[in-house]
C-alpha cells in the first residue's frame, strides 16, 4: 500500500487540465474525452513499461534505483541517451503542466473572493492570469531548492489524495442539495462510485508515513487560517447569500469556534509526533511545522476578536469570542516559548 501511495504521484496532473476549461472551445465534450482518453493511454504505457522492465532484469536489482529506466539499459549507451532525453522532456512537460493549472485555479478563488482581487489580474494582450503565474513559479522555486524531492512528493501525494476525496463527497452532495444544476458530464453510479472513490484514497493517504501527515496537517491548517481570516468573509457566496447558516459561518463566533478546535488539534498533533518520535522536536522541522501552528493561532485570535466589530451580536456573545481569542493568543505565546526552548 505505500508502494501503490508513492507510485501515485505518476498519476497527478491528468485533473490540471480542467483548469483551462475556460479556454477550450468546446468544454463539455473536450475536457471529459481529454483527461479519461489520456489517463487511459498513460495508465496502459505505465503497465507496459514496467513489464518490460521486469522482463530485462529481476525486479529487485531496480531497489532503490532513481533511473531504473536507464539501468535497463546500461549495455546499450545509445538507448540510455535516449532515455535520458525523453526522462528531460517528460519532466519539462509535466511542470510545465503543474504551473498551467495551478495559477488558473488561484485566479478563480480571487474572483470568488477566497483571495485578494490581485490574484485575478489578467495580462492585457495574452489573457492569461501572468501574476499568479509568476508567484507560483517564485514559490515553487524556493520550496524546490530547500526541500528533497521524496517529502514533496509524498506531501504532493496526500494532498491530491485528499482532494479527490472532496471531489467524491462534493459529487455525493451536489446531487442531493442541487438536483436540478446543469451537468454536461454527468458521474455514474452515485452515491456508489464516490465512495468507493473516497475508500481508496483515503486507505491509500493511511499508508504514508506520520512525518507526511504531519506536514500535511501543517499546510491543511494554514489554509484554513487563511480561509477564515480573509476568504469567508470576502466570498461571493457569502456576500451574496441570505442564509443564517452561511452568516454564522462567517461570523466571529464562527472564527472563534474553528480557532479554537485547531488549536485542539494542535495539540493532539503535536502529542501523537512525541509519542511516536521524541527525537523530533528537537530538528529544525519542528520548529517550522510549530512556527506554522503558532502563526495560524495569532491569526484566529485576531479575526476573532476583530470580527465582533462587526457583528451584530449581544455582549455574551462578543465576550466568548474576545475569551477566545485571548486563549489563542496565550497559546501563541506559550508555543513561542517552547520554540525558544527546544531550539537550544
Amino acid at each position: 500500500m505505500s508502494g501503490a501511495a508513492i507510485v501515485f504521484f505518476a498519476f497527478i496532473g491528468f485533473d490540471a487540465v480542467s483548469t483551462t476549461a475556460e479556454e477550450t472551445k468546446n468544454p463539455q465534450r473536450d475536457m471529459p474525452i481529454g483527461m479519461i482518453a489520456s489517463l487511459i493511454i498513460c495508465t496502459l504505457l505505465y503497465v507496459l513499461m514496467s513489464g518490460v522492465l521486469t522482463g530485462i532484469m529481476k525486479y529487485t536489482v531496480y531497489l532503490g534505483d532513481a533511473a531504473a529506466v536507464a539501468t535497463a539499459f546500461a549495455s546499450k549507451p545509445w538507448a540510455q541517451a535516449l532515455v535520458s532525453a525523453g526522462a528531460l522532456a517528460g519532466m519539462t512537460s509535466v511542470l510545465l503542466v503543474f504551473q498551467l493549472g495551478q495559477p488558473r485555479i488561484f485566479m478563480a478563488m480571487a474572483r470568488d473572493g477566497l483571495l485578494p482581487q490581485y490574484f485575478a489580474r489578467l495580462h492585457p494582450r495574452f489573457r492569461t492570469p501572468y501574476i499568479t503565474t509568476i508567484w507560483t513559479g517564485v514559490v515553487v522555486g524556493g520550496v524546490a531548492m530547500l526541500t528533497d524531492i521524496g517529502s514533496l512528493a509524498d506531501l504532493t501525494n496526500i494532498g491530491t489524495l485528499f482532494a479527490f476525496c472532496l471531489v467524491c463527497v462534493g459529487v455525493i452532495i451536489l446531487r442531493r442539495t442541487d438536483p436540478a444544476r446543469d451537468r454536461p458530464f454527468r458521474v455514474p453510479m452515485v452515491p456508489v462510485l464516490p465512495i468507493l472513490g473516497v475508500v481508496m484514497c483515503m486507505a491509500l493517504m493511511l499508508s504514508l508515513p506520520i512525518l507526511t501527515w504531519m506536514r500535511f496537517y501543517g499546510w491543511l491548517r494554514l489554509g484554513l487560517s487563511i480561509f477564515f481570516a480573509y476568504g469567508v468573509v470576502h466570498s461571493t457566496l457569502v456576500t451574496t447569500s441570505v442564509s443564517s447558516s452561511v452568516a454564522r459561518f462567517a461570523s466571529a463566533s464562527g472564527a472563534a469556534l474553528f480557532g479554537l478546535i485547531g488549536l485542539v488539534l494542535d495539540v493532539f498533533v503535536n502529542g501523537l509526533l512525541f509519542a511516536s518520535d521524541r527525537s523530533f522536536f528537537r530538528t529544525t522541522e519542528c520548529l517550522v511545522f510549530n512556527g506554522v501552528l503558532i502563526a495560524c493561532n495569532i491569526l484566529h485570535a485576531y479575526t476573532a476578536v476583530s470580527r465582533n466589530r462587526y457583528d451584530n451580536q449581544s455582549s455574551v456573545s462578543s465576550g466568548r469570542n474576545v475569551a477566545v481569542g485571548v486563549l489563542l493568543g496565550l497559546a501563541a505565546v506559550a508555543g513561542v516559548v517552547a520554540l525558544v526552548v527546544l531550539s537550544r
